[in-house]
């Protein structure tokens, strides 16, 4: 699953080191946590032509790992999600980001876990896949 991820990331044009980059992380997580991950997102904004890449992203059925700054540093957070979605948080500019997201489309999602607070932010195409995200969170949230 997560090779498909990292070549649809490829496919959308993210730049060949970011997604060394995530495939480096991912395997390092895998083997420190030794657990498997079902869903890799990249965390991507962009100010005028400038895109960043934030943070990578890995969930399974139970738990969130985030790779702050996955380009630059070692810095791993993990928490579970399952049971523990207490807020949501979605802004995007309209409808049309997430069912037919362009360029200059964006999508912010912010989803509380107790005490743990995960941003996840996504521009172009990568809208489409941090609505398949927001839907898995809400999915456990509407279980309470």
């Amino acid at each position: 699953m997560n090779q498909n991820d990292l070549n649809w990331y490829e496919g959308i044009g993210f730049p060949k080191p970011v997604i060394l980059s995530a495939n480096e992380k991912l395997h390092l997580v895998k083997r420190y946590y030794g657990m498997d991950f079902d869903i890799l997102f990249i965390s991507n904004t962009k100010d005028g032509n400038q895109e960043d890449y934030l943070s990578l992203w890995l969930l399974n059925d139970e738990y969130v790992v985030e790779c702050k700054n996955f380009l630059n540093q070692q810095d791993i957070d993990i928490a579970r999600y399952k049971g523990n979605v207490t807020y949501i948080n979605i802004r995007f500019g309209s409808l049309d980001d997430i069912d037919y997201p362009v360029a200059d489309s964006s999508m912010n999602l912010i989803i509380s876990l107790g005490e743990n607070i995960c941003r996840f932010s996504a521009v172009g195409k990568n809208c489409t896949k941090l609505d398949f995200i927001a839907k898995t969170f809400i999915k456990d949230y509407t279980k309470r």
